[in-house]
C-alpha cells in the first residue's frame, strides 16, 4: 500500500468538522462536510495520532487560543481566522505571561 501525505490544509478541514462534534467521525456524512477524497479521509482516521502530532500544537491547536475565553480560533486558526470558537467575536491570541519577570 503506497504511502498518501495529507497537506495541513487537509487535516484542518477533518479537524474542524471532528471539533465540531455534531457527526460522527466514520459516517459519510462527516466526511461530505469536510470536502476530501475518500482515501485522504480514511488516511487521516487511520494514522490520526501521526498527523495531529504533525501539523498540531503540543496543546491541540492550530496556533494558540483566544484572549477572550481561552478557546480555539476557528479554522484556520490563528493569525489567518481571528474568531474565537466558542463567543464567535475577534479576539487576539492569549499570551503566556513570562514567569521570569
Amino acid at each position: 500500500m503506497k504511502k498518501i501525505q495529507i497537506s495541513e490544509e487537509e487535516f484542518a478541514a477533518y479537524e474542524s468538522v471532528r471539533r465540531l462534534g455534531h457527526h460522527n467521525m466514520f459516517t459519510s456524512a462527516a466526511r461530505e462536510m469536510t470536502n476530501l477524497d475518500k482515501e485522504t479521509y480514511i488516511e487521516i482516521i487511520e494514522h490520526y495520532d501521526i498527523w495531529s502530532k504533525k501539523y498540531m500544537d503540543d496543546n491541540g491547536t492550530f496556533g494558540g487560543v483566544s484572549n477572550c475565553c481561552g478557546a480555539l480560533f476557528m479554522y484556520p486558526g490563528w493569525p489567518d481566522n481571528d474568531i474565537c470558537s466558542r463567543c464567535k467575536d475577534h479576539s487576539g491570541l492569549h499570551e503566556e505571561e513570562d514567569k521570569n519577570e
